[in-house]
């Protein structure tokens, strides 16, 4: 595995369910996990397993001032665990002023992650959508924890 994380960028169609969630979003404090859309044939969506653990830790983040949510149907939801070191958070919506929210318990779960498996050979997915109208975009990041977080910590800047 390379040691730089990856990064993909795409532009949010302007009526896409992400856009219309983080559109209502507004200005408050807001990370929210993404329940990807299915189809009728797919029957579930699915999600990484490390998306519960990393769920738990941000909801204890919760307060009047920073709100944690779940949108999408979380009924029909697949947990998938891999059998490798990869951690497969899910996609998030954070609004400008969540960001560092978010950054700080992801730097926690990858320490705790790299704590836990004695070795930082971890590959870490997460996606992130973040901006407003019609500047709104999602970015896919992967690689090693640490390089993930520094992007993340990157994305905060855009």
């Amino acid at each position: 595995m390379s040691s730089t994380a990856k990064i993909f960028e795409e532009v949010v169609a302007e009526q896409s369910a992400v856009s219309i969630y983080i559109d209502n979003l507004g200005d408050a404090s807001t990370v929210a996990l993404i329940i990807p859309e299915v189809s009728p044939q797919d029957g579930v969506a699915v999600i990484g397993a490390d998306a519960i653990e990393f769920m738990t830790l941000l909801r204890e983040q919760e307060s009047n001032q920073v709100s944690i949510g779940v949108y999408g149907d979380a009924e029909n939801v697949h947990y998938s665990q891999l059998n490798s070191i990869i951690l497969d958070i899910g996609s998030y919506l954070l609004t400008d002023i969540a960001v560092p929210v978010f950054v700080t318990v992801l730097g926690a779960f990858i320490q705790s992650k790299i704590s836990q498996h004695k070795s930082e050979d971890i590959e870490l997915r997460v996606g992130i959508v973040k901006g407003k109208g019609k500047g709104k975009k999602k970015y896919h990041v992967s690689g090693k924890p640490r390089d993930v977080l520094k992007l993340v910590k990157e994305l905060e800047k855009k």
